[in-house]
């Protein structure tokens, strides 16, 4: 339960939760992921969860994990339910998704602009790895991305984290 009484809930993402979560992406993203960039991530047995804030989707990530690393490719709580604990509640279970299946290290890209998600993943023991320029589609054009890296290990510090 959340500090309003609702439920959190996150589980894995199944065919069937891809419409709404393409509606989010539309929501939120410049450069918005298709119900067919989702179903693909699916069939490909990528690490896909969402989370449900009594019952209805509120936010969803998706993390491709091979050769000991994971990349973070998606990971988005609506705007209305930001601030709350769910990225929280989504990152420890993507970490734990990650080691669950033999990775390592995990890597994401993060708009140069979007410094709430860069503390959120500061908090969960990302640093900065590298930059990429021109990596996202942005409203003046394009925008740089840092490559934030984390080790997979510790889970009781990440329990720690969000209790």
């Amino acid at each position: 339960m959340d500090e309003f009484g609702r439920r959190l809930v996150i589980q894995p993402m199944q065919e069937i939760d891809v419409v709404t979560v393409a509606e989010i992406e539309d929501r939120v993203a410049l450069a918005p992921w298709t119900r067919h960039t989702f179903l693909a991530c699916l069939r490909a047995d990528y690490q896909c969860g969402v989370a449900l804030l009594d019952n209805k989707i509120c936010g969803y990530f998706v993390l491709s994990v091979a050769a000991g690393e994971a990349h973070l490719l998606n990971v988005v709580v609506v705007p209305e339910e930001q601030h709350q604990g769910i990225g929280s509640r989504l990152m420890a279970d993507l970490i734990t998704a990650a080691q669950r299946n033999g990775a390592e290290i995990i890597f994401l890209e993060v708009r140069m602009s979007n410094t709430g998600a860069q503390r959120l993943y500061k908090r969960f023991g990302f640093g900065e790895f590298g930059r990429r320029k021109a990596y996202y589609k942005s409203e003046s054009g394009r925008e740089d991305a840092k490559v934030m890296r984390r080790n997979v290990a510790a889970l009781d510090v990440l329990r720690s984290m969000v209790g």
